[in-house]
C-alpha cells in the first residue's frame, strides 16, 4: 500500500469518526447511499481523482471534492444518479451483474 492510498484511507476514516465525510446530515444522504470507510486497496489514483471500489454487493466511491455519480445497468437503465460531497460514500446494488459508473470525467465498468 503506498503512501498516497495509507492517507487517503486515514483521511476517509478521520472525516467519518468527525461526522463530517458528508455535506449532507447523516439523514439526508441521497436515497441509497450512506457515509462509509473504504476498504484498503494498494491502487489509490492521484488526488483530484475518485477511487471506486466493489466489495460485498456495494459500491465505494471516495473523492476529494464534491463529485457526480450515476450508476446505470448494462442496458443503460438508473440506478441513482447524485451528487456526493467529498469523503467516502457507498451504494448497495443487490442484483449481481455488470454495471456502468459514471463521474463528472470518467466512466466506469463495474462488476458485483
Amino acid at each position: 500500500m503506498n503512501k498516497l492510498s495509507r492517507h487517503l484511507i486515514s483521511l476517509c476514516i478521520a472525516l467519518v469518526m468527525a461526522g463530517a465525510a458528508s455535506a449532507y446530515p447523516p439523514a439526508e444522504l441521497p436515497k441509497g447511499w450512506e457515509s462509509a470507510e473504504m476498504p484498503a486497496r494498494a491502487d489509490t489514483p492521484e488526488p483530484g481523482e475518485i477511487d471506486i471500489i466493489t466489495l460485498r454487493g456495494y459500491v465505494y466511491v471516495a473523492s476529494r471534492a464534491k463529485t457526480r455519480v450515476s450508476i446505470l445497468t448494462v442496458l443503460g437503465q438508473p440506478l441513482t444518479a447524485v451528487t456526493l460531497p467529498e469523503g467516502c460514500h457507498r451504494f448497495r446494488i443487490a442484483t449481481r451483474g455488470i454495471y456502468i459508473l459514471r463521474t463528472d470525467s470518467s466512466t466506469f465498468r463495474i462488476t458485483i
